[in-house]
């Protein structure tokens, strides 16, 4: 190990912090390395395949791109109780048992990617409303309501989620790690406040790209 960023936040003085450190570095540094390797076995006949899972994954943007915010918005206006892919998917057409949208960064460019199980008998259907509502948001901006409202959902969340220390600690520690300083995660409420129609619209054609994709077909049995 050559190094290591820590993060500590809420009411702990400094010998607590250097203290908690001190102990990490001992157990890193003398912990046994294990050669244990774990094998699993399956069944010879598996059971009934009861649900499919189909995941669509698109390159995404690094955790220092200038479009990361508005990436965010449209895995909020895709996801949730109240996001197309929900309203569309799941309450319109009864295609899903759930469905969801999600950006992963990295320092390198991470993915986008949305997610729908479904019954093994309306894969085709299930794939086919994905991607007509993927379609949907490159060719079309959101209305003001509906990116007002993806907005507040992101911003309060993120809100909800700082009320911990270990939540600052983590965000401090990352950003720190990341190169993006400790107090990056304070700007995170202003970057996505900033994000406009027109930035959706565009950052969706820059990541759905609809021909250039990857998908991956599960089965869950019972």
């Amino acid at each position: 190990v050559r190094g290591g960023v820590g993060g500590a936040g809420g009411g702990v003085g400094m010998r607590v912090v250097c203290g908690a450190g001190m102990w990490l570095c001992f157990f890193f540094f003398t912990a046994p390395a294990t050669t244990e390797i774990c094998t699993l076995s399956l069944p010879d006949a598996l059971p009934i395949c009861a649900q499919a899972h189909l995941v669509m994954g698109f390159r995404g943007v690094s955790v220092s791109d200038p479009d990361r915010g508005a990436l965010d918005v449209i895995s909020q206006i895709l996801a949730g109780q109240s996001g197309r892919l929900f309203l569309e998917l799941r309450d319109k057409k009864s295609l899903a048992y759930t469905v969801s949208a999600m950006s992963v960064e990295g320092l390198a460019p991470g993915f986008f990617a949305v997610y729908i199980a479904t019954a093994p008998e309306k894969v085709e259907e299930a794939r086919s409303g994905m991607l007509e509502e993927l379609a949907k948001l490159v060719g079309e901006a959101p209305g003001e309501e509906e990116l007002r409202h993806a907005k507040r959902n992101l911003t309060g969340n993120h809100a909800i989620g700082q009320q911990r220390n270990s939540g600052h600690a983590g965000h401090m520690a990352l950003d720190g790690l990341y190169g993006l300083g400790p107090g990056a995660n304070q700007e995170y409420a202003a970057s996505i406040d900033t994000v406009t129609q027109d930035d959706v619209v565009r950052v969706a054609q820059r990541v759905i790209v609809l021909d250039a994709y990857t998908e991956e077909i599960g089965r869950a049995h019972v």
